[in-house]
């Protein structure tokens, strides 16, 4: 069943104020509004993905896995889904498979500044500063406040013993 503009509309309006709860920790409420909007629309994949980040949100990285993979097969969000999928695998330290999926995002969108500020985070984690600091540099000419990237920046100076 194809919904309405006005539908559409009041269903972004209750994902974002599911994100915003989401934000503010309270994540009962934010997974009744995606629980309901799916309920209402079987395909909302912005719904899922929502439902996703909360997952991941909640260390839940099996369910946001599977979500996220479901995501992706509906092509609409771009990388999103594909960045998500890899942080599950980084949780797990699954490092190369993490890796992989944070490359097909930036296949899909080479100035992702969230594939780019995510393949840093990796980098640091495989002890690679140098490899950080060219993702966290990339990822900066994006997004100078980028705070996470500016964090990992700052780690990987520090283990090129740069004080």
């Amino acid at each position: 069943m194809a919904l309405s503009q006005d539908d559409l509309q009041d269903s972004q309006r209750q994902i974002s104020k599911a994100v915003l709860l989401a934000a503010d920790n309270k994540e009962d409420e934010a997974y009744g509004i995606f629980a309901s909007l799916l309920s209402k629309n079987f395909d909302d994949c912005r719904a899922m993905y929502g439902l996703a980040r909360l997952y991941m949100q909640a260390e839940n990285y099996g369910l946001a896995y599977n979500l996220y993979r479901l995501c992706a097969s509906f092509k609409k969000l771009g990388p999103g889904p594909w960045n998500g999928m890899g942080l599950c695998h980084a949780e797990s330290w699954d490092l190369d498979a993490a890796t992989g999926l944070f490359k097909k995002a930036l296949s899909m969108d080479n100035n992702d500044k969230h594939a780019l500020g995510n393949l840093s985070l990796i980098s640091l984690l495989k002890c690679e500063p140098e490899k950080a600091l060219g993702f966290a540099a990339l990822a900066l000419k994006q997004d100078p406040e980028f705070e996470e990237v500016i964090h990992h920046q700052t780690y990987a100076q520090l283990m090129l013993g740069k004080w």
